[in-house]
Order: structure tokens, then C-alpha cells, then sequence
């Protein structure tokens, strides 16, 4: 073909500008090995065998991933909240992850939202998804005998698009894709695969207002067509070389952030990953410490001696194998003589202190990152000592960055739900797809705190009505996320059945001071009525093994003995501080006693 047909010369404007990085975003996401051969400084007097060795001790940071992955669970752990009614019955099937699934791998809507379009979307900016209903493999596009089912294109197999109402997201009217064959080698009567092999595919809206598309090889970067057979009742190969379907949309979604999550962070992971490998060899290296041993280079006329091609200098010669140099070897278990009258061997170690400060250095950029990442979430972010109203607005962007990002998914699965209908021929029976609306990125520590701080409000406020309404903030603080939402409607209805709210330790200092009842403290725990007769008695049984218990030998027991709260029965004592009072009382009888002997 001509060489207007290049690879290079097809490839999108976006495509030019955006592929530089693509690399650094996937491997700074993925680590590994691969990560640490490209980015892994070496020191230009690091041997091969020294290089190996530090190879072989450099850590590999995971903090982007880490950052990431939150953002990540933020909104896949929302997904079971998402609601798809309508559509057909083998769409709700697919979707439910039952048969072969949405993406004939077995996989729920969930799961391949989360896994290839979600995390594809974060770390690298854009992601493709294809609804098809032949294998890749084969010919595509429209075939009756087969179910539809969505796969995922990286960004970086995504060559070209033209849109036919640029305002709106997907309405292509033109797309080239690479596609990542299997081949196989058949033996044993058996087919095994060998290897993966590039294969492109061209797909546009025709002259007639329908589907086609061709398949091309690229050899030395120039695509050339490759012949096509049809078998498929559905298709049809015109004298050109397309394929044509009774499609009339290309079943192609395309959704797009305004760039990478790591846009801004792989430069620090790289930098951590360079500064732990430093310390770990620095680290590894201090715990020898190195054995110094004073000793006078005029004693065998080293300061005499010429060193290769220059004058003797004072203290001794400077060259590679002169006795001032040359090391002793040490170990735990060899001594050393030394002579009359000479200063002692000694150890000399490393400082710790640059280890120390590298390790906080290390902190610091850590939790850059993950602020970092947060910025590329929200319009902006503050820092641990910004105030709490600042802390609140901030959070409030995240919601809305993490809103705006579901809101991409949901149009994605919408997209996907009407390609399966006109697969299926019903282009009106679309399923419905509803998003949740609520997302955060708090940790569990930071849930607990915020429910802790509603709960010392709730405790505080009159009224019961006021009352249920700080409890449910309650439950929203830490459930909103963490269960289904048919589970968060139960806890819901449960404090509005309530008829008294209060904490456990309000309601147990009310009860001590006898300013509710029996019946009511029961309640506000949702305890049973029967529970708390049998509670009385089994009390009373206590109290009364208690006091038996309490009697000296010889001596009746009462009901009514002296302190009774000091001797665990504090239901029969008005006074409910005589434990403490008769404690006192004690450690000034022993005091008196003390100074008493003194004295004598």
C-alpha cells in the first residue's frame, strides 16, 4: 500500500501526544521488575557485579498503586448499590455474571468494571470497551447465533477515532484498532498456543449508513490488508474487501479523564525507589564496620618511596598496594596483636543519622504521592494541619471528583446495555443503569473518629426526633460504601422504630440515678422484656452469693451489711461511693500506722 498508510501517519493527534508516557503511568502502576530496569539509576562507579548486587536488595515502592487502588475501592465497593433493571433476560444473566458472563470469561458487570475499565481509567487517562458477539479471534460484528459481550481495550491499542457529533461521547464514525492475536501450533490433534500476534482493525460507518470494517497486518510499520472469509449468514464481503453488518452505531465506548491519575506521581516513585535503593545498600553496608589501625609509614620507608609517576609525598605513599592503604582483613572471631606502647586498634562505623533522615524523606514523598493522587481526584487538597472547615470543603471536592468518575462508568454501562440490545434486535428494550451517588475516600480509622465526634453530639441534643436523625448520620458515616444498600435502609428503619435513642452510658447513668426504668433502658439497647426480669434475678443471685462471700466466718450474713457498694453490691447502698470512701479510709489508717512506728 502507499506509504501515506503508515502506522505513524494514522495514528490520532491524542494518540502522539499522550504516548510518550504511557509507558511510565502502566509501569509505575504495575512495579515489578520491569519498572526497576527502567528507572533504576546506577552510580557511574558501580561495577557489574555491584550493580547486580544492588539489583538484587532495591525495594520496589507500591505507594501510586497503593493510591490508586484506593480510589479504586472508593467506587467499586459502590457498585453493588448500582441498579439495572429492564433489558433481556440473557442481559441480566451476563450482568449477574452467570453462564459466561459479560465479557465470556465468566465475569460480572462488577468485576469487569472494576478490573480492566475502572483501573485502566485511572492510571491511564482513557480506556476503550468493545461490545461484540464473536470472538476476537474471528470475524466480528452482528452474527445472530452468537450472545454479545463487551472486552476491553488498553489505550495504547486505541490508533484512531473520528466522532460523528463531537459534542458527545461515542457516536464514532470511524475507529482503528489493534487487536492481540493467539496463534497456535497443532499437534496431537491438538491445538497449542505459541505466541501473540498484531493484527488491526478498521472499522467505519459506510456510504449505506451501516457497520463495516477490514482487518490489516503491519509489516515495518505499514498496514497491509489481510483477506477475510465470511461465514456468518449476518455479514457480507463486498468487491472493496469490507465487511458489512446490519448494524448502524460502531459498538465502541470510549470514556476519558482529563489525563492519568499519576500524571504527577511518577516522577516521585521513581525518585523513592532510587533513594531505597541507596539506603538499603547503605544499610546493608554499616553493619560492617571497617577496623582502623595507627601505624607510622616511616617505619618502612613508605614516605621515601615514589609513587608511579610522581614524588614521594609526606605520610606515606598514596598508591593502590602501599601499606598505608591496604585494608587488614577482620572478622567476629580473629584477634589482634598490637605492640608496647601503640595505640589500640578501633572500629570505626557509619553514621546513622543520614539513614534516619532518609527514612523520613521517604515518609514525606510517601504521603505526597497519595495527596498527589487525590489532587488529580479533586480541584485541590490540604494538608494535615489545615483547619476543619477547610478539611470539609476538601472533602467535599473528593466526593464530587469520585462522583464525576462514577458518572463516566455509568455511561459506560448504559453504552453497553443498548449495544446488547441491538445485537439481541430489540434497540428499544434497553436495560436502565443507575450510579450511587455518594463516594469517599476516608479510611476506617478516620469513618470511626467522625462517628465518635456525631455521637458526643447526639448524646447532647434534646429530643428524640433530633436524636434519630444524628444516629443516622451515624450509620452513614460508617456504613455508606461498606454494605449493600438494602442493608443500610434495614439500620434505617430500625432507629426510626425506635422509641427512645440514647448511648449505652447515658442510658446507664439515667438508670443509676433512677431517672428511667427498667423496661425503657432494655429498649433503647433493642434488648427483649423478657430479658430483663430474668436479669433482675440473676442479679440478685450475684448479690447474694457477694455478700456470703463477703461474711467472715462465724458471722451472720445480712441483707443490709455494712457499705454494701464497697463489698460489690451497690444496688443496696445510697451511698455508690463507699468502695472509694473505704478505700481512702484504708490508705489513711495505713499512713497513721506508718508514721506511728516511725515515731517509735
Amino acid at each position: 500500500m502507499a506509504h501515506s498508510t503508515s502506522l505513524t501517519a494514522l495514528s490520532h493527534p491524542d494518540y502522539h501526544n499522550d504516548s510518550n508516557r504511557w509507558q511510565e503511568y502502566r509501569l509505575t502502576y504495575e512495579g515489578g521488575e520491569d519498572f526497576m530496569r527502567k528507572y533504576l539509576l546506577r552510580p557511574a562507579d558501580e561495577t557489574e557485579a555491584e550493580n547486580r548486587e544492588r539489583k538484587l536488595n532495591t525495594p520496589i515502592p507500591a505507594v501510586a498503586a497503593d493510591a490508586i487502588d484506593d480510589v479504586r475501592r472508593s467506587i467499586s465497593q459502590r457498585l453493588t448499590d448500582v441498579t439495572r433493571t429492564g433489558g433481556s433476560p440473557y442481559y441480566q444473566a451476563a450482568v449477574a455474571g452467570e453462564g459466561s458472563g459479560i465479557d465470556r470469561e465468566g465475569s460480572s458487570m462488577n468485576t469487569f468494571i472494576a478490573q480492566p475499565v475502572l483501573t485502566d481509567l485511572l492510571v491511564m487517562g482513557r480506556v476503550g470497551i468493545y461490545v461484540d458477539n464473536i470472538a476476537p479471534g474471528g470475524p466480528t460484528l452482528a452474527d445472530g447465533a452468537a450472545k454479545p459481550y463487551a472486552y476491553a481495550y488498553r489505550v495504547e491499542d486505541i490508533i484512531n477515532w473520528t466522532t460523528m457529533r463531537p459534542e458527545e461521547e461515542g457516536t464514532f464514525s470511524m475507529i482503528l484498532l489493534r487487536d492481540h492475536e493467539i496463534t497456535f501450533n497443532h499437534a496431537f490433534g491438538i491445538n497449542f498456543p505459541s505466541k501473540s500476534r498484531e493484527r488491526f482493525r478498521l472499522i467505519q460507518i459506510g456510504p449505506n449508513g451501516f457497520v463495516r470494517y477490514r482487518f490489516f497486518k503491519s509489516n515495518t510499520g505499514m498496514l497491509e490488508p489481510i483477506h477475510t472469509e465470511v461465514t456468518s449468514s449476518q455479514l457480507r464481503l463486498d468487491d472493496e474487501g469490507w465487511i458489512n453488518t446490519r448494524l448502524r452505531e460502531i459498538p465502541f465506548i470510549m470514556p476519558a479523564l482529563n489525563g492519568s491519575m499519576l500524571k504527577n506521581v511518577a516522577s516521585y516513585q521513581r525518585m523513592l525507589m532510587n533513594v531505597s535503593s541507596n539506603e538499603a545498600m547503605f544499610a546493608i553496608n554499616i553493619n560492617s564496620p571497617m577496623l582502623t589501625i595507627m601505624k607510622d609509614a616511616r617505619a618502612d620507608g613508605a614516605a621515601w618511596k615514589k609513587p608511579p609517576g610522581g614524588e614521594a609525598e609526606p605520610g606515606g605513599q598514596r598508591g593502590r598496594n602501599n601499606s598505608v592503604q591496604q585494608g587488614i582483613r577482620s572478622g567476629w572471631v580473629r584477634g589482634r596483636f598490637y605492640g608496647l606502647g601503640e595505640d589500640r586498634p578501633g572500629w570505626i562505623s557509619a553514621p546513622v543519622e543520614s539513614l534516619k533522615a532518609s527514612s523520613e524523606y521517604q515518609k514525606v514523598k510517601a504521603d505526597e504521592i497519595r495527596s498527589l493522587v487525590n489532587v488529580a481526584v479533586q480541584n485541590q487538597t490540604g494538608t494535615r494541619t489545615e483547619s476543619r472547615e477547610t478539611r470539609e470543603l476538601s472533602a467535599q471536592g473528593l466526593e464530587s471528583g469520585l462522583q464525576f468518575i462514577a458518572s463516566k462508568l455509568q455511561h459506560v454501562e448504559q453504552q453497553v446495555a443498548k449495544f446488547v440490545a441491538m445485537y439481541e434486535g430489540n434497540p428499544k428494550e434497553v436495560a436502565k443503569v443507575v450510579y450511587p451517588r455518594r463516594y469517599n475516600l476516608k479510611s476506617d480509622s478516620e469513618r470511626i473518629k467522625d462517628a465518635n465526634d456525631l455521637t458526643d453530639v447526639t448524646d447532647k441534643l434534646p429530643g428524640q426526633a433530633v436524636k434519630k436523625e444524628s444516629a443516622k448520620q451515624v450509620i452513614s458515616t460508617l456504613f455508606t460504601g461498606r454494605v449493600p444498600s438494602a442493608t443500610m435502609t434495614k439500620m434505617i428503619e430500625e432507629i426510626d422504630k425506635h422509641a427512645y435513642i440514647n448511648s449505652f452510658d447515658n442510658v446507664m447513668l439515667l438508670r443509676e440515678n433512677a431517672l428511667i426504668s427498667d423496661d425503657l433502658a432494655a429498649a433503647s439497647q433493642d434488648l427483649p422484656k423478657s430479658e430483663v426480669k430474668q436479669g433482675k434475678k440473676d442479679r440478685a443471685e450475684q448479690i447474694k452469693i457477694t455478700m456470703e462471700a463477703q461474711t467472715s466466718p462465724g458471722e451472720e450474713s445480712s441483707d443490709s451489711p455494712d457499705r454494701p457498694a464497697a463489698r460489690g453490691a451497690k444496688e443496696l447502698d445510697p451511698n455508690k461511693k463507699s468502695g472509694s470512701d473505704e478505700r481512702a479510709e484504708d490508705v489513711k489508717k495505713r499512713g497513721a500506722q506508718k508514721a506511728k512506728k516511725v515515731d517509735e
